[in-house]
């Protein structure tokens, strides 16, 4: 090999990184849900701040008050999180629908009815 195929190797071994391996560090993510109405889990735009709860140490929010069923569709299954949080406090469900979502990770967890918020969103941020 020589000096130039060598500096080619390590500029796509370089920009391999940046394109995959930045979004592996970005995919350990905690997310809030704040589409009362449901939609795809994927979508930014149900998500507190565009960050969708994804990853072995991310944490899924759906503590926001709704006013009818919301159903979740798992699209682009399946999905990975540390942990899982449901407590809207009323009396309709979140329904988590067609796909797999995996709980996995550093001591993984699914709390049903809690009341606290989430630690990195303020309560007057989330949209219901």
């Amino acid at each position: 090999m020589n000096t130039r195929q060598v500096r080619v190797s390590i500029l796509c071994v370089c920009m391999a990184f940046a394109v995959f391996g930045a979004g592996q560090a970005a995919a350990q993510t905690d997310g809030v849900w704040t589409n009362a109405f449901g939609g795809n889990w994927s979508s930014p735009d149900n998500w507190l701040d565009g960050n969708v709860a994804t990853g072995t140490t991310g944490r899924a929010w759906f503590t926001n008050a709704i006013d009818a069923d919301c159903y979740v569709n798992l699209d682009a299954s399946p999905w990975t999180l540390n942990s899982l949080i449901l407590g809207n406090g009323g009396e309709y469900a979140v329904l988590i629908t067609n796909g797999t979502l995996n709980l996995d990770g550093p001591a993984p967890t699914l709390s049903v009815g809690s009341t606290a918020p989430p630690p990195s969103a303020h309560p007057s941020r989330a949209q219901t």
